[in-house]
This record gives structure tokens, sequence and C-alpha cells, in this order.
């Protein structure tokens, strides 16, 4: 008798449980296929806000729900500053801040003379005030390297090479 009670009580309550629970009855078929970007979104999966953190390193036409751009560094300048920076040591490298930092660089026929390179992207926007170059050079004195005041004519070159480099990459995806 306490056994039958046992399984009545278990009964009922494995049919309140499920009465609780939600159990879709159809599937909502305009859904399916999903498209490329919520399949994407999905696999990558939401870090902060709606959108989440999205890295398109494609064309800045792509944009999310909400409108923006879903890169906020222009991605033709990243590419570009990757691109003409290929043959200095990388130390820090942040494509969310639009930061790349590289370590100290000698010239073959140069080495008591070194330099290193801070690129900031600074807007989403393929223009020329959405790139700021530091470069920064040393002098070896001796066994020690001298820091010399930064280099404009460096940070000024290195901007133009950037630049052009964005440029060919956008007019190169629009053919």
């Amino acid at each position: 008798m306490i056994k039958k009670s046992k399984i009545i009580v278990g009964l009922i309550a494995l049919l309140a449980l499920t009465a609780c629970v939600n159990f879709p009855l159809t599937v909502d078929s305009s859904s399916y296929p999903k498209p490329r970007e919520q399949i994407e979104l999905e696999r990558i999966g939401k870090l902060t806000g709606d959108d989440g953190i999205i890295v398109s390193m494609g064309s800045n036409k792509r944009q999310s729900k909400s409108g923006k751009n879903m890169m906020p560094v222009n991605s033709y300048l990243w590419r570009a500053g990757l691109d003409t920076i290929y043959f200095m040591p990388i130390e820090k490298i942040d494509p969310f801040a639009g930061v790349i930092m590289t370590g100290w660089y000698s010239t073959p026929g140069n080495t008591h003379e070194r330099f290193k390179l801070n690129i900031f992207i600074l807007s989403g926007e393929l223009r020329s005030d959405s790139l700021k170059v530091s470069a920064f050079r040393q002098l070896q004195q001796g066994k020690r390297w001298g820091q010399e005041e930064e280099s404009r004519t460096i940070a000024n070159a290195f901007e133009e090479k950037i630049l052009m480099r964005a440029r060919s990459i956008k007019v190169g995806e629009q053919e």
C-alpha cells in the first residue's frame, strides 16, 4: 500500500512539473533558413549589448541590425595598417580599439638607429583624420639607446602609405 501511494505521489509530481514546462507546439518556418549574419552571431555569441562584439574585416557596407558598423574602426585602414608594417615586430594589437603598436625595428643597413610605431584608427570612416601614427626614434650612443623626439617625418610617411594602401584595398574590392 505504501508503494502504491509513493508511485501515485511521484506521478502527480511528474504531471505537475510537465504542466509547468512550455513546449512549443509549432515551429515558426519564417525564421528558416537563417541568414548568414544570424548564423555567425549565434556562433560567436553576444559579449556586450544587443549586437555583441562582431568583427568584420571585409567591407564597411556590412551593418548590424541597429544600423551601426559592426567594427568601430575602419576595416580598410585596419588592414592597410597591418599590411604596411608587416616587416616590424608587433607588440600590441587591438582591433576593437583600433590600436597597433610595434616593437623596436632597425633597418638592416642602419643598425645604430631604431624606431617603433603606434598606429591609432580613430573612426569607422576612410578619411585621413581617422588615422594617427606616432613614430619614436632612438639612436645608439655607445652601448645605450638614446631617446630622440617623436619623429613626425617618419609618422607622416607611414600615414601616407597606410592611406594609399587602404584606398587600393577599397578600389580592389569594388571591382
